[in-house]
C-alpha cells in the first residue's frame, strides 16, 4: 500500500466569509493587526481602500463585518484578540456591490433599489417603500444611529455609538460596463445619489469602510465624503493584502514542501518559481516588499498540480476581454504611476486604468534608485497576461493618437 500523503491544514478557495474559514479550521492569514490600526483611529474613520480584483477584500469586508458584531470567539489566537480592543457591537450596513447585475441599464436600475432595501432591511430598518431608495439609505444610517445611543446608555459595555457601513466593490457595477460609456455613466450617476446620503451624516457613522478597483472621481462618494482616508498606496498598509514571502513561508510551508516534491522540484528551486510566478505586486512608494496574490496561492496549493498555471484569470465575475485587445490597438504597453491611475474617471479609453481595472499588469510601481519605469513589474511574472490572450504591441510605431484618449483629471 502506498504512502498515505501527510494531513495537511485545509485551504479555503471559495467563500470569502471570515467565520466559514474560522469555523472550518481552514488557513486564515492573519491580517487582523492592519484592521485594528483602521478602527482605532477615531479621528480618521472613513476609510477607502483600493486593490485589484480577487485581492482579499472581501474577506476584510466580512471581517471587520464580525468584529463590530463583537464576535470575538472568532478571533481567538489572532492579533486583535491579544490587544486591548472592546468588542462593542454596532448595527452594520452592509453592501457588496459586485452582486448587482448589469447586462443593461434596466436591469441595474430595477434591481439596485431593491437590493438596497434588502440590505437596509436585513440590519433592522424599517424600509419606506414610499421613498426613495437614496432617502430610505440615509434614513437608515440615522435611526440606527439613534438606536445604537440608546443601547449604549443602556449596556456601555456591549454595546457602542454609531452605525458602522461596510461597502464592498463600491464601484463594481460601474466598472462591469465600461463597454459602454454611455451606460457606465447612467449607472456612476445612480449610484452618486445614494453614496450623496451619507454627506452630513458622518457624525453618525463609527466606521466606514469602502473597498474598490479603481478611484471613480466623478463618483459622488469622494466629494461628499472629503475627509476619506485613502490607504491604497501608503506604507502602513502596503502588505495589508496579498501574502509577504514571510507570511506564505509561516502559513503554508507543509502545503508547499508538498507540491514541490510533486513537481520533482528541490525546495529552493520552487520557491523561486512560485515567486517568479504569482509574486511582485507593490502597493507603496517606500515600501519595497512585494506580495502574493492570495486567491492564486489558494488554487495552487489546495490543487496541488504537477505546474504552476495563471489561476488567478480563471477566477472572479469577468475578466474584460476587451482590455487586452486594446493594449494591442493602442500599442500602450506600461502602466503609469499608479497613484494617477487611481484617481482617473470612468472612461475606457484609458489604458493603463482598464488595466489596472481588471489586474491585467501587477500595479507594481517603484524602483528606488534605477531608471526602472513605473509600473513594470519588477519580480513577479504577469502570468494572467498570457492567460487572458494579452500578447506585446508589434515593434512597428504605433499610429499617432489612436483614438486620442480623453484628457486625465
Amino acid at each position: 500500500m502506498q504512502n498515505a500523503m501527510p494531513q495537511l491544514r485545509p485551504i479555503n478557495d471559495v467563500s470569502d466569509d471570515f467565520a466559514v474559514l474560522r469555523k472550518n479550521h481552514a488557513i486564515y492569514v492573519d491580517k487582523t493587526a492592519y484592521v485594528l490600526h483602521l478602527i482605532s483611529d477615531l479621528n480618521s474613520n472613513i476609510v477607502f481602500a483600493s486593490r485589484p480584483r480577487r485581492f482579499g477584500k472581501s474577506l476584510t469586508i466580512s471581517t471587520l463585518k464580525y468584529i463590530f458584531q463583537g464576535r470575538r470567539d472568532l478571533f481567538a489566537g489572532l492579533a486583535i484578540d491579544k490587544s486591548g480592543w472592546e468588542w462593542k457591537k454596532h448595527p452594520i450596513i452592509h453592501f457588496a456591490f459586485n452582486d448587482v447585475p448589469t447586462e443593461t441599464f434596466e436591469r441595474f436600475d430595477k434591481t439596485f433599489p431593491e437590493y438596497v432595501k434588502m440590505r437596509l432591511s436585513a440590519v433592522g430598518f424599517d424600509y419606506d417603500d414610499g421613498k426613495d431608495f437614496t432617502l430610505n439609505f440615509g434614513n437608515a444610517i440615522d435611526a440606527l444611529a439613534d438606536k445604537s445611543r440608546e443601547a449604549a446608555k443602556e449596556n456601555p459595555l456591549e454595546y457602542g455609538e454609531g452605525v458602522v457601513i461596510l461597502i464592498d466593490e463600491y464601484d463594481a457595477p460601474v466598472g462591469h460596463a465600461l463597454g459602454d460609456v454611455a451606460m457606465a455613466e447612467a449607472i456612476r450617476d445612480r449610484m452618486s445619489s445614494l453614496y450623496a446620503q451619507m454627506k452630513n451624516r458622518t457624525g453618525n457613522i463609527r466606521f466606514l469602510f469602502m473597498t474598490g478597483v479603481s478611484k471613480f472621481t466623478k463618483l459622488s462618494v469622494f466629494s461628499a465624503l472629503s475627509n476619506i482616508k485613502d490607504v491604497s498606496m501608503l506604507d502602513d498598509y502596503a502588505t495589508m493584502f496579498g501574502y509577504t514571502e514571510e507570511e506564505l513561508t509561516a502559513n503554508f510551508e507543509p502545503h508547499l514542501r508538498a507540491h514541490a516534491a510533486k513537481m520533482g522540484l528541490p525546495y529552493d528551486d520552487y520557491r523561486a518559481e512560485m515567486k517568479r510566478w504569482y509574486n511582485g505586486f507593490r502597493f507603496a512608494k517606500n515600501v519595497g516588499t512585494t506580495v502574493y496574490n492570495h486567491i492564486s496561492v489558494a488554487y495552487t496549493l489546495k490543487n496541488q498540480e504537477p505546474g504552476f498555471t495563471a489561476t488567478w484569470a480563471t477566477t472572479g465575475r469577468r475578466l474584460p476581454t476587451r482590455v487586452p485587445s486594446q493594449a494591442r490597438r493602442t500599442g500602450d504597453r506600461t502602466l503609469a504611476d499608479a497613484e494617477r491611475i487611481l484617481r482617473w474617471a470612468c472612461h475606457p479609453r484609458f489604458p493603463a486604468g482598464n488595466r489596472w481595472q481588471s489586474q491585467v499588469v501587477p500595479p507594481v510601481a517603484w524602483q528606488p534608485g534605477t531608471r526602472h519605469r513605473p509600473g513594470r513589474p519588477v519580480g513577479g511574472l504577469c502570468a494572467t497576461r498570457r492567460a487572458s490572450g494579452f500578447r506585446p504591441a508589434s515593434r512597428r510605431p504605433a499610429r499617432a493618437n489612436p483614438r486620442r484618449p480623453l484628457r486625465r483629471p
